[in-house]
């Protein structure tokens, strides 16, 4: 099996020489030594070199872990993840948040932000000009990905007592001038002083004025979807919850129930892993300037913990003419950094956060992740590049991987299928997983991912490689996304259809039953006696995949005949 070579600023430390593909020698030197030189000083010999145990892989560079150690064994997981990636998982959240961007980071994520509409003309120009700079830079590795946050939230705050767009313009250039000359903390003290005039308590009429209000600034701004939202969950049950209330049906703060809902993570079973015996090569992705602008025509959806929403990147990529052109080529370049090399966690894991919203279920809390917006674009450039791998490796074994119409066609199909077996003891159980998302194999799944989809599982990798922060509003701590798919990512639907495939595939059986799938909602048809068998099947065999079925969310049809049968 061909394994990646290591980073190539990692020299042998006897020659400075380039490492060995092969590192699993039990002598402490051979980990960081080339080939002629672990079969000099290898204690076992040279005819040991690779035969010893693996062991576990371990950094020079804290905490990127590219090197391995002989102080322990690796796992299994770890194992596979330095034969797919050459490295490993960090197990970690990364470094800490001391030095001065991740300071200014968590100062800016924490504004309930309010940004300005990008003004045209050579104000805004200039703009999409320097953000260009910041996102080519971060794509250099020159910078982390802190700064390009911390950037867009100085520069696009909005100040209460500036409305008009010539006060508008000279401010963006005042701050664009202060940025360029270093200075930040002056720019993100403004920020916080802006941000808080413009959320004191409401003074003005409320009621139904200001609810119309708001809805009309909705509308006249496209976000149709939020419009509604707006409207329907101050009608009805439903809305965001404040991480300090209590849930009825538990008894515990929101705050609780989302921490348990993003839960440690679990040692995969081997069965979850597919079994390769050669692993198929690492192709270089070109993602082009033309993906993102295709991605850009269509995204929508709210602000990640920056506060830059959609409709802003929206602006910067297609509005400006030369200068949106060369964005959109700086942000291609960003995914083919991410895709085609493996990067430090700490330069990117800004960009990789989400802003977690706890959504009243009634009874209930739902987690909602949203993304940074570049994260997204990334995302579905990725998609949009390399998303029929997944289609072909799914098929019609699940259907979220994108197929089209798989859904409609899924639905007559076991129809169908219903209405030719009525009368004979059939039955369709429908089951639902406990969690799901969040409780997926995230090893598994990018080995999963390396084997069937290997165009994206250097993406995957990288965004995967440690635990991502998860952004809650009015709470002073974060919540790390440990397990499963992190919330807010646009690949993590297809990243879930490749990790339960394995599962699906230990389940068919069509001599005995017809099974469907999306995402983690599962379908099968069978007769009532077969049914329970794929049942205990899918709860012996789900929790070493991370699915867990929730029986009293499990319903089955059967016709009115048959319901004696059925119970």
């Amino acid at each position: 099996m061909t394994q990646p070579e290591p980073r190539a600023s990692i020299r042998c430390c006897t020659c400075n020489g380039p490492l060995a593909k092969c590192i699993r020698c039990v002598c402490k030197r051979a980990g960081r030594s080339c080939v002629s030189c672990i079969a000099q000083n290898c204690q076992n010999g040279p005819n040991q070199i690779g035969r010893a145990t693996p062991v576990a892989v371990v950094s020079t560079q804290e905490p990127e872990g590219l090197l391995p150690s002989t102080e322990q064994q690796m796992s299994l997981a770890d194992e596979k993840m330095y034969d797919a990636f050459g490295a490993t998982l960090l197990h970690s959240e990364g470094g800490a948040w001391d030095d001065i961007w991740g300071v200014r980071w968590r100062k800016a994520v924490h504004l309930k932000c309010q940004q300005y509409d990008l003004p045209g003309g050579a104000i805004g120009r200039e703009f999409v000009s320097l953000l260009s700079e910041e996102v080519s830079s971060l794509s250099r590795g020159e910078v982390k990905s802190e700064r390009l946050i911390v950037f867009l939230v100085v520069m696009l705050q909005r100040d209460a007592s500036v409305k008009k767009g010539a006060d508008v313009r000279r401010l963006l250039k005042r701050r664009m001038d202060a940025w360029r000359s270093s200075i930040i903390d002056e720019l993100l003290y403004e920020a916080e002083r802006c941000a808080h005039q413009l959320h004191k308590p409401h003074q003005g009429k409320g009621g139904d004025e200001h609810t119309i209000r708001v809805f009309t600034r909705l509308m006249l701004r496209g976000r149709v979807r939020s419009a509604v939202r707006w409207m329907t969950e101050r009608a009805s049950c439903g809305g965001i919850l404040d991480p300090s209330a209590t849930v009825q049906t538990s008894g515990k703060t929101v705050l609780d129930v989302l921490k348990e809902k993003h839960p440690e993570p679990r040692e995969a079973a081997e069965s979850a892993f597919l079994t390769c015996d050669e692993l198929p090569p690492l192709v270089d992705v070109d993602v082009t300037a033309a993906h993102v602008e295709k991605v850009a025509r269509k995204v929508q959806g709210g602000a990640g913990p920056g506060g830059t929403l959609a409709m802003h990147w929206q602006d910067f990529l297609l509005r400006y003419g030369a200068h949106s052109e060369r964005l959109r080529d700086a942000v291609a370049e960003l995914a083919r950094y991410l895709a085609n090399t493996v990067v430090e966690w700490d330069s990117i894991r800004a960009l990789l956060s989400s802003r977690l919203l706890a959504l009243d279920k009634c009874p209930g809390v739902h987690p909602i992740g949203v993304g940074e917006t570049l994260r997204r674009i990334l995302g579905k450039a990725m998609a949009l590049a390399t998303g029929v791998d997944v289609e072909e490796a799914c098929g019609t074994d699940q259907l979220c991987s994108g197929l089209k119409a798989g859904i409609e066609g899924a639905v007559h199909a076991m129809h169908k299928l219903f209405e030719d077996n009525a009368g004979t003891g059939w039955g369709l159980l429908l089951v639902d997983a406990k969690n799901a998302f969040n409780s997926v194999n995230r090893e598994a799944a990018l080995w999963n991912a390396r084997v069937l989809w290997p165009r994206c599982s250097r993406f995957l990798f990288n965004t995967y490689r440690g635990y991502a922060t998860l952004v809650l509003h009015r709470a002073a701590e974060f919540i790390l996304s440990k397990e499963g798919v992190t919330q807010g990512d646009p690949l993590s639907m297809m990243m879930y259809a490749i990790a339960i495939l394995p599962l699906i595939w230990a389940l068919a059986d069509h001599d005995k039953w017809d099974q469907n799938w999306y995402a983690d909602d599962s379908a099968c048809a069978a007769r009532l006696t077969r049914l329970h068998g794929w049942f205990d099947k899918l709860s012996d065999l789900g929790p070493n995949f991370g699915y867990y079925p929730e029986p009293r969310k499990t319903i089955l049809v059967v016709e009115e005949r048959d319901l004696a049968e059925a119970h």
